[in-house]
């Protein structure tokens, strides 16, 4: 079943412009013939390949910190700018995969969203 999604984008004088996609909605098997790396083969996923993965994610993030060593003191309005964007990327990530789980069980979203807050 076809479903649009709508954005505005909004500068100092309003409404800068207006984005329209139309999605399919697919299993979880679909391959998206226009991601970002073109189409991709299905991988299998294993407890291994997480490990790898979520360990080069760490050291990635390990790498955010290299800026501040070189900077002695770091004003209050770019913390709190910095602190807004990385908010909402969080904020964003997290809506997509709660929309994700939902799709593959409501039931186990509900005990992941409650440990989750413990």
């Amino acid at each position: 079943m076809p479903e649009t999604i709508s954005a505005l984008v909004f500068g100092r004088r309003g409404a800068v412009a207006e984005f329209s996609i139309a999605t399919q909605t697919k299993g979880l098997d679909y391959i998206d013939p226009f991601s970002l790396f073109g189409p991709m083969a299905p991988i299998e996923i294993s407890i291994w390949y997480v490990l790898v993965v979520s360990g080069l994610t760490a050291v990635c993030t390990g790498f955010g910190i290299v800026p501040f060593l070189f900077v002695e003191k770091i004003s209050a309005r770019f913390l709190g700018v910095g602190n807004s964007i990385a908010a909402g990327l969080m904020m964003g990530a997290s809506i997509g995969l709660v929309a994700e789980s939902y799709q593959i069980s409501a039931s186990k979203l509900v005990i992941g969203l409650l440990l989750g807050g413990v």
